[in-house]
């Protein structure tokens, strides 16, 4: 497991264009794009094309991909509301056909796990994705 606190798309196109992943890991699961919610400059679908030939090519390699959308907060603003609506509908334009999307359902909500904070999620939430993440994946991580 990694992870890349604050990170972005283009973070994540980076760090698999200059790394290697060991042979030995066979599962990728990627929850990003909080930070990508309020960008406006940014080069998204640049990095989000990129980012599906990088896994198209892991995938080649016999490798499991997920890929979750964001989840609503209950205390959203409308611009991080507006934000988070588009990163998903991008990623779902992209990404459903690949069988990799993991679609949070449209009532969802997630419950903040500090007051005020629209970033870090609480448990409920996490165990949802979690579950999410596992039908996708065809039960494996069970």
């Amino acid at each position: 497991m990694a992870a890349y606190r604050g990170a972005r798309v283009s973070d994540l196109v980076r760090i698999l264009e200059k790394g290697t992943i060991p042979a030995q890991i066979k599962t990728i699961v990627i929850s990003i794009g909080l930070s990508d919610r309020l960008v406006v400059n940014t080069p998204l679908h640049n990095s989000t094309t990129r980012l599906k030939t990088l896994l198209h090519n892991l995938e080649a390699q016999d490798r499991k991909i997920a890929i979750l959308q964001l989840p609503f907060f209950r205390i959203n603003t409308a611009e991080l509301d507006a934000g988070t609506r588009a990163f998903n509908e991008h990623l779902t334009d992209l990404f459903d056909d690949c069988g990799w999307l993991v679609q949070i359902p449209a009532d969802f909500r997630a419950i903040s796990m500090y007051p005020g904070d629209a970033s870090h999620f609480d448990d409920a939430a996490c165990k949802l994705l979690v579950n999410l993440t596992t039908n996708v994946l065809g039960g494996y991580l069970n």
